[in-house]
């Protein structure tokens, strides 16, 4: 799932394992990943 326009800014949902509440998250700032990681 994406939340935003990686133009500008946005988060993308890669993964989401119900049974461990871990979603795997991607930050994107002006076209450019910031960060991807796990988070709770």
């Amino acid at each position: 799932m994406n939340v935003g326009n990686k133009k500008h800014i946005s988060f993308e949902w890669t993964k989401n394992d119900p049974s461990q509440e871990v979603l795997d998250l991607n930050f994107y700032l002006g076209n450019k990943m910031i960060s991807n990681e796990s988070v709770y």
